[in-house]
Order: structure tokens, then C-alpha cells, then sequence
């Protein structure tokens, strides 16, 4: 810098340039409704994460998702004065909605009832032993006491359970008027209870 009358002046500054930063982040990926996945991105010192909906948090370097819906989300990483941005994309897969006809389950014990579940691909009835087959869309049931049958459904890669109640009845013990014998013309009264 020179002045009017030839003076020189000189201001020296330190210009510090810090290194670009590469964010490297979760790849996008497919998750069952209800359930959660951790996102971890790396390469910032600071990271703030959008939107909030379904995150346990909004910074740091690892953050678990649990997203209602298929969510785009945003990292912004900083390191010193730089910064860098990615995003990951959380879709979400619905879960099979099961269903078993007939619904209500009301037998006596000793009788057995047919129950077709719908809703999945495939099927896993619990409690093999009450069932006619325990891989089958449609079996036999036979319980023998009231009970909750469970039934697992799956479609693709998400599962779903249902409880299906059953009402087991005692058979009634009928009985009648003891054997006898009469002359023929004669009456008699029959008492059954």
C-alpha cells in the first residue's frame, strides 16, 4: 500500500484453508412398518439431521430412524468452515393384514372347525399340535380347552402376528329315565335331563 507521498505500508494475514470434507453416510434401504434402523454418517466433526419426524435425535454421528412413513432424510456435516450435505432414503414396507375366517370360534370339545387365514404369503400357525397344518392358509383346528391360537403371516419381509381365541364348551351329559319295562298297552313317563 503506497501513500500520496510515497510511503509503503504492508498488513500480512494467515489465510488457514481447510480440507473439503467427503460425508459418507447409510445407504438408502427398506424397513418393516414399526420397526427402527440406525443411520451413521461419517467424515464431519458436527452433523444435524432432517427432518425430526422419527429420529431419536437430530445430531451426531449415529442416530436410530423410526419413520411413520417412506422419509427422505437430510445430514449436514461440518468440519471447520467446511461442509457437506447427503441425504438417505427410509422406505417403508406395510405389514400383512391378517384376517382368519370364521372369526369367532364357539365348539364343543371334541369337534373341529376349519379357519382359512388370509392377508400374507405365508403362514405359521404356533401351536402345531391343535392344528391340522401348521403351514397352511386353510386347516382344521381341534382344541381340546378354550385357548389363544397365534398365527404368524408374512409378506415379502415383514411379518404379523394375530391371536385368535377359541371358546372350547363341555359337551352335556345327558341322561334319561332308567330302562324298565312294561306290558303292552301301558304308558310311562320318560324324564330326560
Amino acid at each position: 500500500l503506497t501513500t500520496q507521498f510515497g510511503c509503503d505500508s504492508s498488513i500480512t494475514t494467515i489465510l488457514t484453508v481447510d480440507p473439503q470434507i467427503t460425508l459418507t453416510l447409510s445407504n438408502d434401504t427398506s424397513i418393516c412398518a414399526g420397526s427402527s434402523i440406525s443411520l451413521n454418517a461419517s467424515g464431519a466433526n458436527q452433523n444435524s439431521w432432517n427432518p425430526a419426524e422419527g429420529l431419536s435425535s437430530t445430531s451426531g454421528a449415529s442416530v436410530t430412524a423410526n419413520p411413520a412413513n417412506t422419509t427422505m432424510y437430510v445430514v449436514n456435516g461440518l468440519a471447520g468452515a467446511c461442509s457437506a450435505s447427503d441425504s438417505v432414503l427410509i422406505t417403508i414396507l406395510p405389514l400383512p393384514q391378517l384376517s382368519v375366517v370364521p372369526e369367532n370360534v364357539l365348539l364343543c370339545r371334541g369337534d373341529s372347525i376349519q379357519r382359512t387365514a388370509s392377508g400374507a404369503d405365508t403362514y405359521a400357525w404356533a401351536d402345531t399340535a391343535l392344528v391340522g397344518c401348521d403351514t397352511c392358509s386353510t386347516t382344521m383346528l381341534y382344541p381340546e380347552t378354550s385357548a389363544t391360537l397365534i398365527l404368524e403371516g408374512t409378506r415379502g419381509a415383514c411379518s404379523a402376528q394375530l391371536d385368535i381365541p377359541v371358546q372350547v364348551l363341555s359337551r352335556p351329559e345327558a341322561q334319561i329315565t332308567a330302562d324298565t319295562s312294561i306290558c303292552l298297552g301301558d304308558t310311562i313317563s320318560l324324564t330326560a335331563s
